[in-house]
Order: C-alpha cells, then sequence, then structure tokens
C-alpha cells in the first residue's frame, strides 16, 4: 500500500461551490465521494486502482460502493462528462486528488530545502504577493518580523449592578470576560434587572436539582452571550405543568359538583322555569353551598345553567 495520510483534503467551500460538480445528481456526487476514498489508497494515487496496483472490475467496485451495476454506470458517466473524474492511458482518476498530491509533494520538497525559496531564499524571485494591509509593491522581498507587542491588559471596573450578577450567578469563572458580555448585553438595550432575573431563575434550577455537575454549568460568559436571561428552565416548565394540571383538575371537579346542583333545582322547576312548591328552600341553600364554595360568580353561573 502506498505511503498516504489516512485522510485527504476535502474543502467544504470548494465542494459546494463546483459549479460543475452541482450540475450532478446528488447520488453521483456520493458516488465520487466513494470512489476519491479508493484513490486515496490506489497506486498510482488518485486513480481508481488497487493499493497494488492493480484494477478492479466493475462487479468489485460495485461491491465496495454499494451500488447496482446500472446506476453506477449512469452515475459514472456522469461525473466523466462534467470532467470531475478523467481517462488516460493509465485508467480514470480524480484531477482533484491529483492537484492536491501535487502540492504536497511540492511543499515536501520546499521542506527538505528549508522552506519556499519565493520567500526564505534572498536571491529568490520574490514574486509573493504582500499581505493584505501591507504598502510595499508586489514582488518586493519581505523584511524582518516586527516582534508581536502584547496588548495592555484591560482596567475592568465592575459595576454594582454586574456584582449583583456576578454574586447570584451559581457557577462563578471567568468574571472578566463575563463582564465584556455584560456590556455588549447593556449596549443591545437588555436591562440589568432583566439579566439578573434569569441569572437567579437560572441558579434556582441548578439548586433545586442534586445531580448536576459543575462541568454542565455554563460559564458566566457563556450564559450572557447566548441572551439566556429569556429561557424557561425545567423547573419553571414544571412548575407550570403542575399548575395547569392543578388547574384541569379543580375545573372538572367544579363542572361535576355544578351540574349536580343544576339537576337537583330543576326537579323542583317546572317546564317553563317556575318554582314547585317547596323549591325556593331548596336553590337558596343551594346558592348559599355554592357562593361557600366557589363565590358570587359561581353563583351567577348556576342561575344562568338553571334558566336555560
Amino acid at each position: 500500500m502506498p505511503n498516504v495520510r489516512p485522510w485527504y483534503k476535502h474543502y467544504a467551500k470548494d465542494w459546494l461551490g463546483d459549479v460543475e460538480l452541482r450540475l450532478c445528481s446528488p447520488a453521483a456526487r456520493g458516488l465520487l465521494e466513494d470512489i476519491m476514498c479508493i484513490c486515496h489508497l490506489a497506486t498510482p494515487y488518485g486513480y481508481i486502482k488497487r493499493p497494488d496496483g492493480g484494477d478492479y472490475t466493475d462487479r468489485e467496485l460495485c461491491s465496495i460502493i454499494h451500488i447496482t451495476p446500472k446506476a453506477y454506470r449512469k452515475h459514472f458517466a456522469e461525473l466523466l462528462k462534467r470532467k470531475r473524474i478523467v481517462k488516460d492511458d493509465i485508467g480514470v482518476f480524480v484531477p482533484r486528488l491529483i492537484e492536491e498530491r501535487r502540492k504536497v509533494d511540492q511543499f515536501r520538497e520546499y521542506g527538505k530545502k528549508g522552506g519556499n525559496p519565493a520567500i526564505t531564499d534572498p536571491d529568490g524571485p520574490g514574486d509573493t504577493k504582500p499581505p493584505a494591509g501591507d504598502d510595499r509593491p508586489t514582488g518586493a522581498k519581505p523584511g524582518p518580523r516586527k516582534p508581536r507587542k502584547t496588548p495592555p491588559a484591560a482596567d475592568y471596573s465592575y459595576t454594582d449592578d454586574f456584582e449583583t450578577f456576578w454574586s447570584v450567578y451559581p457557577r462563578k469563572i471567568g468574571k472578566n470576560a463575563a463582564f465584556e458580555k455584560w456590556l455588549v448585553a447593556l449596549a443591545a438595550g437588555i436591562t440589568p434587572a432583566k439579566i439578573i432575573s434569569g441569572a437567579k431563575r437560572y441558579a434556582a434550577d441548578i439548586n433545586s436539582r442534586s445531580d448536576v455537575d459543575l462541568t454542565f454549568i455554563n460559564h458566566p460568559a457563556t450564559w450572557l452571550k447566548g441572551g439566556r436571561w429569556d429561557d424557561v428552565t425545567d423547573r419553571e416548565t414544571a412548575r407550570k405543568s403542575q399548575a395547569a394540571k392543578r388547574k384541569a383538575k379543580a375545573r372538572k371537579e367544579y363542572e361535576k359538583e355544578m351540574s349536580s346542583f343544576v339537576e337537583i333545582a330543576k326537579a323542583h322547576l317546572s317546564a317553563d322555569g317556575k318554582i314547585l312548591k317547596g323549591g325556593r328552600a331548596v336553590l337558596d341553600r343551594i346558592r348559599r353551598d355554592i357562593k361557600s364554595a366557589y363565590g358570587e360568580t359561581a353563583v351567577a353561573d348556576f342561575n344562568k345553567r338553571i334558566e336555560k
């Protein structure tokens, strides 16, 4: 097997920006990926060959790639048409892999000689393009490197609001970084009270759990950068869910009891809604019971129901 790395370079922007490749079907692009893997391990490099230099049969390739011979021929033809694979006297190769290997071999030779002669050789052509922002003319040789300046340390004067946030946040790490993100949030119009309130909810949620690993608690800077003060914590979600369940249960019990009261009341009313003999006392007692249990609004609801 040739002496190659177990990987090859695959640039996402090049792959997505290759117009000819984009004109191929998704299946053809998938086939090219498998072919490139085979070619990367082949001898000679970049060709659809075995590692020992022998040829694969179409049946063997279909078996390796897990594709039917018909589909293989169809998508193989697509790649040939778009010149993503090319035939020559040796066989079929992937131009992109051949070019990458040429660059690798060239850089290897540069390494043996101490680097790219266009940069390291004082008598070299010096035809490299200067970096952005360099006012030297194209072709000028690079001068000695300037020593890197260490940026001055920032002067952090923490505000009282930030100190309050820091005191309630459940993890104390990276205070300077957190203060920078705090200032960014304030510049975006977020109030300190809103951030502190969110931090308190987050801390309460963390403290309500007994098995929280410290490494899973966000750094303060990360929490601030992500705008997490608007998060609804698991604790709040559970509390709201329980409240909704209690409300639904209470409503169900109310409807059940109210239906029973209405049934009793209608037994003391005539078909046209008039109160039968002895019925007024019964209705008054029901209204007192409803008022005691549910209030005046429920009494009004009861009156509407018996009038229907």
